[in-house]
């Protein structure tokens, strides 16, 4: 059974068509990334999964429960904002504490005062006592507990609001961009932090982002949206190495992949600028390319060689590990990246050969943007 599962999800707003069909399944203990542009629609779906939004149509379970029409306290889901959304005029504790006694305490077992000494009370709130410290001594919080809000920083903040999500044992963790407010060092830290907790609950995470390093870094699968519809589904290895729409190559990846364009003919072979690079589609219908090279897949070559093409050193960065050369490549407008180890010795207004290491090639049909296969016998 799939911990979660979209069928045929759509949103509009009058004309606007925010999200497009979308359809996902995600099994228990995995952590899905929704990774995207802004305005992409990856919010939206991370509030309907929740409740917080209604879809126009579609819909969505979680655990084989049809949870479509069904308001948002009765999901069992737990939420991280990207604003952190903790009650100022309350303790850290309080904060955690909050959702545990709206859960289990009724109305008059909340009242100040004489609240505890109805009924069980006494014995319900030492259970949440017992496990609001037990979550805050798991994300390194416990000497925190009698602090507000305001006295924290921004990544004390970011576990409490964790904290707050954990102590409910909720189904679902959902995140909408928890990392944006804090700062790049903080970033790294605390998606570190995050992977850990997900390895050791062992429960299912849905996580919102436009930054592809928290996707990559910390997913089991990505789902990469564009204009409301997830162009690929994948794990962030596939993603990376293996994308099947040009939009996907070009938003994942740093520095960004280069896109060259080409053409192929009736024998299939591919000619960059006027010149056979030695690789042949499976497929010889396609004529306009576009060929996306990553910076690594280029090789510079001392000598000129039949693959080889020249280009122009326009910018040189010493990254200190390796170079990132910054070429025109013939009649292209735009600058490619190539990533080497070592320059030789180049410098700026040098005249280089470079070959593509055809096998590491991606390939689209210009007009779609869909990925296009090759021969499996051709490149290097």
């Amino acid at each position: 059974m799939s911990a979660l599962s979209i069928k045929n999800c759509t949103k509009s707003y009058g004309d606007v068509q925010i999200l497009k069909d979308i359809n996902l399944n995600v099994k228990k203990g995995e952590f899905l990334t929704l990774l995207g542009p802004s305005g992409c629609g990856k919010s939206t779906l991370l509030k309907i999964i929740a409740g917080l939004d209604t879809q126009t149509s579609g819909e969505v379970l979680i655990k084989g429960r049809d949870v479509t029409n069904v308001d948002p306290t009765n999901r069992n889901i737990s939420m991280v904002f990207q604003s952190y959304a903790l009650y100022p005029h309350m303790s850290v504790y309080e904060n955690i504490a909050t959702p545990l006694k709206t859960r289990k305490l009724n109305v008059m077992q909340k009242m100040p005062f004489v609240g505890k000494f109805i009924n069980n009370a006494k014995e319900t709130l030492n259970d949440i006592d017992k496990d609001v410290k037990e979550v805050a001594e798991k994300l390194n919080i416990i000497h925190l507990l009698d602090r507000k809000p305001s006295e924290l920083s921004g990544g004390q903040k970011q576990r409490v609001a964790i904290g707050r999500a954990m102590v409910r044992n909720p189904h679902l963790f959902l995140m909408d961009e928890p990392l944006s407010n804090l700062d790049a060092s903080l970033r790294v830290q605390m998606r570190t932090e995050i992977a850990a907790l997900h390895r050791e609950l062992d429960e299912t995470f849905v996580y919102v982002t436009h930054d592809q390093e928290e996707a990559m870094t910390m997913s089991d699968k990505v789902a990469v949206m564009m204009d409301g519809v997830i162009l690929q589904f994948d794990t962030p290895h596939n993603i990376y190495t293996n994308p099947n729409h040009i939009k996907v190559a070009q938003f994942i990846g740093s520095p960004k992949i280069n896109i060259l364009y080409a053409k192929s003919f009736e024998d299939g072979k591919i000619y960059l600028n006027g010149k056979d690079i030695e690789y042949k589609l499976k497929d010889s219908e396609f004529t306009e390319l576009s060929l996306g090279v990553r910076p690594e897949a280029f090789k510079l070559v001392e000598e000129k060689t039949n693959k080889s093409i020249k280009a122009v050193i326009k910018h040189i960065e010493n990254l200190g590990s390796h170079y990132l050369l910054y070429v025109k490549i013939g009649l292209e407008e735009d600058i490619c990246i190539v990533k080497v180890n070592d320059i030789n010795e180049h410098k700026i207004d040098d005249i280089i050969n470079l070959e593509i290491k055809t096998k590491k090639m991606l390939i689209f049909d210009a007009k779609s943007g869909q990925r296009i296969y090759g021969d499996k016998n051709a490149g290097k």
